[in-house]
């Protein structure tokens, strides 16, 4: 006679290990997209200076009409999920797969890391503004900080860690920390850490990424918060019951938006990378 062993479910579900978005709270909140696809940015082009002329017409110079130009932003990513528990499924483990903790696993370990990740490969690829390194160490590492933070200067902008941010890949930052320059960690809030931030560094605020965040080549970025833009139009979950032809839940979300650098302040992106 054979000798059926049950099997047992946890109620607890065992999930991958997840982060909170490192780019929230560092990317410009001046625009929106409500009722539009897409927006125009006008910058003004304004006029260098001329010598003041103390007789005749024109003193201050020949008016000329203000002139401006324009950048249009439209939202591509349109990105969706849908997932089904069977009310079968539901009670035969042991209620584990609990909707609201389905959707949380969905939105930690899928949303989050796609908007994180398609924003700083967009922000990347889209800047021109970078210094080579052939390879890094703990000394070089340090001076492409530095770099960083010359280019960011000479654009007339303020490197201050509450507006500019290195995201820096994993294997740098093993390389950072064995540089003395480099304050770290200790000094910071323990709620910061989740969020990536693992110390500060020539005015910059550091936060720690996956390689794989960054784009082939690409060893860190740095931007500006008033530079960058990661909109979300659209958040939506639905969590739906009753639904016909499936006894037990459906799990529907939604994210609509985009990635992008502002033209006028592009000054404030700036990589390292590690080849042309």
């Amino acid at each position: 006679m054979a000798v059926n062993l049950a099997t047992k479910y946890r109620k607890e579900l065992s999930q991958p290990f997840t982060r909170e978005s490192v780019i929230a709270g560092r990317t410009s909140e001046a625009y929106d997209w409500i009722g539009a696809k897409t927006i125009v940015l006008l910058t003004v082009v304004t006029q260098e200076l001329n010598d003041y002329n103390r007789t005749g017409e024109n003193r201050f110079g020949t008016p000329t009409e203000a002139q401006d130009t324009k950048q249009e932003l439209t939202l591509t990513k349109d990105k969706s999920y849908s997932i089904t528990i069977d009310r079968g499924n539901y009670e035969d483990q042991v209620m584990a797969k609990e909707a609201g903790k389905v959707s949380k696993a969905q939105i930690k370990e899928k949303v989050v890391p796609f908007w994180d990740k398609y924003s700083i490969e967009t922000w990347a690829t889209g800047t021109t503004n970078k210094s080579v390194h052939a390879t890094l160490d703990k000394d070089t590492v340090y001076d492409a900080i530095v770099e960083a933070r010359t280019a960011f200067t000479n654009a007339n902008i303020n490197v201050d860690p509450s507006t500019c941010t290195c995201y820096l890949g994993a294997s740098s930052y093993a390389l950072l920390l064995k540089n003395p320059n480099f304050i770290s960690v200790e000094k910071l809030a323990k709620e910061l850490l989740s969020k990536g931030v693992v110390g500060s560094c020539a005015g910059f605020l550091i936060k720690e990424i996956p390689d794989s965040y960054l784009p082939a080549q690409t060893t860190m970025l740095f931007t500006h918060k008033d530079s960058v833009i990661a909109p979300r139009k659209l958040h939506s979950l639905y969590i739906r019951n009753n639904v016909q032809g499936i006894d037990g839940w459906v799990i529907e979300g939604r994210d609509y938006g985009d990635a992008f650098i502002v033209e006028s302040k592009k000054g404030g992106v700036f990589k390292v990378v590690t080849s042309e």
